[in-house]
């Protein structure tokens, strides 16, 4: 579903339709996954940033919660834009919180041409189990 709300966003293969790609986008975030939630997030983005900015801090914290970094990062980046003085703290606090995420997203890339498939699923098994969704686009 994200795939075609992003095709219909896009406008490349089909018609642009920005309904229809929040329609797909949100559809796809209902259902819980976390990393459908950000996708969501930049669609409506895309659309109207301004306009959307509190149904995109929402599925930002939920998809947060659930442990996608990516959310994480853009959460705190939006925090701090909304009020630099009052929600510095927390910025910083999330920012700080997500290293271990990069260095594992780092790690993900320097193993991306590793030719036995034994020691990549090794890596792939050991960075799920920190949530990292990405690494299986990355990996494969």
């Amino acid at each position: 579903m994200v795939n075609c709300s992003f095709t219909y966003l896009k406008g490349d293969v089909v018609p642009r339709d920005e309904e229809i790609a929040l329609k797909y986008a949100k559809m796809a975030a209902d259902s819980g996954s976390d990393c459908s939630m950000f996708n969501y997030t930049i669609i409506l983005s895309e659309i109207d940033k301004e306009m959307n900015q509190a149904e995109i801090m929402k599925y930002l914290k939920q998809a947060m919660d659930l442990g996608n970094y990516r959310a994480m990062a853009a959460y705190a980046e939006n925090l701090y834009k909304m009020d630099k003085e009052k929600n510095f703290k927390e910025a910083f606090k999330l920012s700080k919180g997500l290293m271990g995420f990069i260095y594992m997203d780092i790690y993900c890339l320097l193993i991306k041409n590793t030719s036995k498939y034994e020691e990549r699923n090794k890596i792939y098994k050991r960075i799920c189990k920190y949530g990292i969704c990405s690494c299986f686009e990355v990996l494969w």
